[in-house]
């Protein structure tokens, strides 16, 4: 079996996150990449990474378009 990284992920979008990692976890992904673009979602995806540490992990950013 592969172990899975998904690298590029918005967590902060998902209504149900917690399902939503679960589920990764079902199908054999080891670590996801939650990806922020703007200023409140990179703090989004700071908290989200502090609730699931050593599987979530931050890769923050501001998009040219959104800022």
């Amino acid at each position: 079996m592969y172990c899975l990284i998904d690298t590029h992920t918005h967590l902060d979008e998902l209504e149900n996150l917690s399902s939503a990692v679960d589920r990764a976890k079902e199908i054999g992904v080891v670590a996801i990449i939650a990806v922020g673009s703007d200023y409140s979602s990179n703090l989004k995806t700071l908290e989200i990474c502090q609730s699931y540490p050593e599987f979530v992990y931050p890769s923050l950013g501001l998009h040219p378009f959104l800022n």
